[in-house]
């Protein structure tokens, strides 16, 4: 019954968007004199048969002319777009029509019943206005809502702009101008250079985190390319670049990944959303420390990808705002800057791509994040003898 209703609806919503007028393209004084001037135009029939009722020729013959002319200004205002002038020229017509009655009977009758149609239209009225006016104060409502979220990405990003990049930017001159105007020794200059390297490499990855949150934040969302992933190649990558970056600080990374688990996702955001939680990871354990990412199978119908570490852990006063914009800045083991962006991005691209990110911490014991991602199955891609690819945009979370 509903699925018959549905449709019944939505095409009742369009005809009257089609006689009165689409909100947000005809005003809505507009849309309340089109609204008017229907009303007229149904209710005029059941007046002209009440009219040959009582016998009243005249008021019929000027009934039909109220017909006529509502219909022509009705025309007017919806399809010209002329309403000032129709408006005019309906309340100017609208006081001629006293003048029809030839009996005290008659316009006592036709006034009761005037009436009685005057309140009704007026309550249908009402009724209209009051439902556009919640529309729109809802629409208004959720507008000021995403302006005042694009005020505050604003504010943020000018912020990590203005100070975040600000510092590392300054040590990579200050190295810069060491190397250019000192001559230095082959350790000293070794040294300089590894942390050069270092602070180039952290300052990339801020830069990637802010383009692909800003990009996030942007009209239009981020594209979600959804397809079959084989995990253990989609991970190859970001674990590999994050190898390196663990072996610099003398880390074990190991790894205990299903082959047969396939997902459905997005390589491109899967593979940031695991990078940066392994770059997390990495930043807050001290040297010598471990790390130890896997990927199971649970029994709903998940992937389970963990990452875990025996680092200095999360404080309990941050875990709250940990996938929130107001996180903050942090700084690793070794002094790695960071803006409070990477989990962040994690966060909202794993619900993009219909899955989960948590994670339980313990001050100085370490950190565990769960990834889980809904799983492929293969029997759907033989059955339907291909690959599914699904796309779609979606705006600012």
């Amino acid at each position: 019954m509903c699925k018959i209703q549905a449709p019944m609806i939505q095409s009742t919503k369009l005809l009257h968007y089609r006689l009165t007028g689409e909100p947000g393209r005809v005003p809505l004084p507009a849309r309340i004199f089109h609204t008017i001037c229907i009303a007229i135009l149904s209710a005029i029939p059941i007046v002209l048969l009440i009219n040959i009722a009582i016998r009243i020729p005249y008021v019929s013959t000027t009934m039909c002319c109220t017909f006529l002319i509502t219909g022509i200004l009705y025309y007017n205002s919806r399809f010209r777009g002329k309403l000032r002038s129709s408006a005019v020229i309906f309340c100017l017509f609208s006081q001629i029509l006293v003048f029809c009655y030839i009996s005290k009977f008659n316009l006592l009758t036709e006034t009761a019943f005037s009436y009685i149609t005057t309140v009704l239209c007026i309550t249908l009225i009402f009724n209209y206005v009051l439902r556009i006016y919640q529309r729109e104060k809802y629409n208004a409502v959720a507008a000021l809502k995403a302006l005042k979220k694009a005020d505050e990405s604003k504010t943020k990003l000018l912020s990590i702009l203005s100070h975040d990049l600000k510092a590392p930017l300054n040590s990579i001159q200050s190295f810069l101008e060491i190397l250019t105007h000192y001559d230095l020794a082959e350790e000293e200059e070794r040294v300089i250079k590894t942390s050069l390297l270092k602070e180039t490499k952290n300052t990339q990855t801020m830069l990637y985190n802010m383009l692909s949150w800003t990009k996030s934040q942007m009209e239009g969302g981020i594209k979600v390319n959804l397809s079959n992933l084989d995990l253990k190649k989609a991970l190859k990558m970001p674990i590999a670049i994050q190898t390196a970056a663990a072996t610099e600080k003398a880390l074990t990374l190991s790894t205990d990944i299903d082959p047969e688990i396939y997902v459905l996702a997005d390589p491109d955001m899967i593979q940031l959303v695991v990078r940066n939680l392994i770059n997390n990871a990495v930043k807050f354990t001290r040297t010598g420390g471990e790390i130890h990412i896997t990927g199971k199978k649970d029994p709903a119908g998940y992937a389970i990808i963990t990452v875990k570490d025996n680092g200095i852990g999360i404080p309990k006063e941050k875990q709250a705002n940990l996938f929130s914009p107001n996180s903050g800045s942090t700084y690793g083991t070794s002094n790695e800057k960071g803006v409070g962006l990477g989990l962040m991005l994690c966060y909202e691209f794993t619900q993009l791509q219909g899955g989960k990110l948590s994670f339980i911490s313990s001050p100085n014991q370490g950190s565990e994040f769960y990834l889980s991602l809904p799983l492929y199955h293969q029997d759907r891609a033989v059955s339907h003898g291909k690959q599914p690819k699904i796309s779609f945009s979606t705006v600012a979370i």
